[in-house]
């Protein structure tokens, strides 16, 4: 769309709309929260607007500013919403299934997205998907499209409904990870649960997103642990079931579709073609130590606060210091918002696994065990994708955001009982 000679792309139109929403929401809901989580969230956004935003303008614009609260603190903005929206778990309990049948939508989608380029049953969707890639002016997307003729396999890679192969893999992984630990809440019928299980897996798989794949693949290897372990065990039976049920599924039709599928899926695994990151990312570990003592010596004060937002485009400070190359995520936070910011946002996603947790391990009400234990999971894959690139996008945010709800709807449980037990006591 060009607007007063102003080439303006449809999704950047839809994120400056939906970060007008969410700092418009951000603002009336700062009002005073008794629960560890909501306070930390209050804290760090109150830090970006007071810290952060000047040292933006200061190095670069207020355009950096906006995009780092949409890849960064747009899901601590909505969790905050959420909130200030949802006071009890029976409400809690509403929001997960909506969020997991539109996990199951975009599951379906990537799933036929991926098949669509294999059959070519609708050669339309193709050339949209490979037009939306030219014209959308991302690289990552860009980089896999053909500006002259195209060949489906060459755009096999899925961008799905979220127009991002991270995060709509995400959104994906958080799906099956609640439909196999709480699914029971979802769908009464358990072959319902168990269809949309595999679907959800099967999605994770062909959206070739090695670091989705590997993190939840680590993240259900944690609750295989964790249904095991004696506290929570007996609640957890139907979990244990959805997961040999999992297993059983995907050996059986892996044997059935893994010869049907096409080089380029393993190619893209398994970086045939170059564009692998683990050696850069070791390498990047490896000088990482290096590269923030030489920040802190040349700014130490920019170490400490940040030095603001920037974008490739605004660069602004950024432009003079060590690198990031694959260490995306875990290295923009302390580089934008610095030490302080770094720690507030990692202690967030702490605390918030923390008190999932330990409200699972202490909660008298074994009815609602397993939600705790989705918390504790999402907020391990999220973690664990942190390190490399971001999954936050437009949906996969409200998976984020789960996170801290659920950790704050815990903390009321628990005082609920708490208080219920004292009053018996009396």
């Amino acid at each position: 769309m060009n607007l007063i000679g102003i080439d303006i792309k449809f999704y950047n139109t839809f994120y400056a709309f939906l970060i007008f929403i969410m700092i418009k929401i951000g603002f009336q809901i700062f009002t005073h929260n008794k629960t560890e989580v909501a306070t930390y969230i209050n804290l760090l956004l109150k830090y970006s607007i007071l810290i952060t935003l000047p040292i933006s303008l200061y190095y670069t614009n207020i355009i950096a500013y906006l995009v780092h609260l949409k890849d960064m603190l747009l899901p601590f903005i909505i969790s905050m919403y959420l909130i200030y929206k949802i006071s009890n778990i029976h409400q809690l309990k509403v929001f997960i299934r909506y969020v997991t049948y539109c996990s199951i939508f975009y599951s379906s989608f990537l799933i036929f997205e991926f098949s669509n380029k294999i059959f070519d049953i609708i050669p339309s969707i193709n050339y949209a998907i490979n037009n939306y890639a030219i014209l959308s002016g991302r690289s990552f997307l860009t980089e896999m499209s053909n500006f002259e003729s195209l060949s489906p396999l060459d755009i096999l890679r899925p961008i799905g409904l979220d127009s991002s192969f991270t995060a709509t893999a995400f959104i994906s992984a958080s799906g099956l990870l609640i439909l196999v630990t709480m699914g029971q809440h979802i769908f009464r019928n358990k072959y319902y649960q168990n269809i949309f299980i595999i679907i959800s897996y099967f999605a994770v798989l062909l959206s070739t997103s090695r670091q989705i794949i590997m993190a939840s693949h680590v993240t259900l290897f944690i609750l295989i642990i964790l249904i095991f372990l004696r506290r929570i065990y007996s609640k957890l039976i139907k979990t244990k079931k959805a997961l040999k049920t999992l297993g059983i599924s995907v050996i059986m039709i892996l044997i059935i579709i893994v010869p049907n599928i096409p080089i380029h899926y393993y190619n893209y695994i398994t970086a045939k073609g170059g564009g692998g990151t683990g050696p850069i990312i070791i390498k990047n570990i490896k000088s990482l130590p290096e590269n923030i003592f030489n920040n802190m010596i040349t700014y130490p004060i920019q170490s400490f606060f940040g030095i603001g937002a920037y974008t490739p485009n605004y660069q602004g400070l950024y432009g003079d210091m060590a690198h990031i190359d694959e260490l995306h995520f875990l290295l923009d936070i302390p580089y934008t918002m610095g030490f302080l910011g770094f720690f507030l946002y990692w202690f967030i996603i702490y605390k918030s696994i923390k008190i999932s947790w330990e409200t699972a391990k202490l909660t008298r009400n074994k009815l609602y065990k397993d939600i705790y234990i989705t918390g504790v999971l999402l907020g391990f894959l999220f973690a664990i994708n942190l390190t490399h690139y971001s999954p936050v996008g437009i949906f996969s945010c409200f998976f984020v955001a789960l996170i801290p709800l659920i950790a704050v709807i815990a903390q009321k449980q628990l005082w609920y009982e708490n208080h219920i037990m004292r009053m018996h006591i009396r």
